[in-house]
């Protein structure tokens, strides 16, 4: 942020960024960037989180390129979504619970979308994304299941290269 005023972080040192705490982070402002002030949710957020000015910053630009992003703009062209769905759906194994980044609606399918701020090349989002996969599949069994309504896509979006992974399979 070239204005310090933007965001007051706290000074404490946070997860690097990618970890939990600067995950969290980013799903915060996207949650909210539909609704709010990207730059207040950003600020509130970092003092609720004790994230640090710099890493406040990568985050919120990180951000602002999602929300300038294809799948984005397809999210606010979308006849309904969701962001950060929970859910909970008791299966023979026992009880899945779980909550979903972003879920919009195109068609008569629904489209889940896992953010991940994982540090991977665009060379290396196919691979990274693998280990998604079981998650994503989970995500779209339950959706379908509590639904009524087929998942036609499920997405792995790294933000840091700007890299969407569609995923088929089971419950796609």
């Amino acid at each position: 942020l070239a204005d310090e005023g933007r965001i007051r972080a706290a000074t404490r040192p946070s997860d690097a960024p990618g970890g939990k705490r600067f995950g969290e982070f980013v799903h915060r402002l996207l949650q909210k960037a539909d609704v709010e002030d990207l730059t207040a949710v950003a600020a509130k957020a970092a003092a609720d989180l004790q994230v640090p000015t710099r890493d406040a910053d990568e985050a919120l630009e990180l951000v602002e390129k999602a929300l300038a992003s294809p799948l984005l703009e397809r999210a606010r062209q979308a006849t309904a979504k969701w962001h950060e769905l929970p859910f909970s759906l008791k299966t023979d194994e026992g009880v899945v619970e779980g909550s979903i980044d972003l879920v919009f609606r195109e068609g008569d399918g629904l489209v889940v979308v896992d953010f991940k701020t994982d540090q991977v090349g665009p060379d290396g989002a196919e691979e990274a994304a693998e280990a998604y996969a079981p998650q994503l599949r989970q995500y779209a069994g339950a959706l379908a299941k509590l639904t009524g309504m087929p998942v036609s896509e499920t997405i792995v979006f790294f933000l840091r290269p700007l890299v969407e992974v569609r995923q088929t399979g089971e419950g796609t």
